[in-house]
């Protein structure tokens, strides 16, 4: 047997792509964490940017940090006006600040995906 016809200790195997690069899988399942504290109009800007997202497998969470002006009653009505936006909020009492908001948005996500996200923030609609 020459240098030529030894046979191969190594095959390589052909390239496949891994089942996360698929088209068959699902999309993983996205959280948007928003913290807010007394702006009611900037989170509504924000909350009506992630409702006319092009990516429909995401949930979004606002954590009102103990708001004294009428963001909670705005965050109350998010579910009647975007029927098809998956929404939850939650309520800071005391206020404990931003970073405690954050906290406690991530602690009641269900995303395998978690975005921060602040309240000023307009996101494109192919943001998420």
């Amino acid at each position: 047997m020459g240098k030529d016809d030894a046979p191969l200790a190594h095959q390589e195997e052909p390239m496949r792509s891994s089942p996360a690069a698929s088209p068959s899988t699902a999309a993983p399942f996205v959280s948007v964490v928003i913290p807010t504290c007394n702006r009611r109009a900037v989170v509504q800007r924000c909350i009506e940017a992630l409702a006319r997202q092009t990516y429909a497998a995401f949930e979004v969470i606002v954590v009102d940090d103990g708001s004294a002006d009428d963001t909670p009653a705005y965050l109350e009505e998010v579910p009647r006006r975007h029927p098809s936006l998956s929404f939850r909020w939650f309520r800071n009492e005391p206020q404990q600040g931003a970073n405690a908001a954050r906290n406690r948005g991530v602690r009641e996500s269900r995303g395998a995906i978690v975005a921060l996200l602040d309240d000023d923030c307009v996101p494109e609609p192919t943001w998420v």
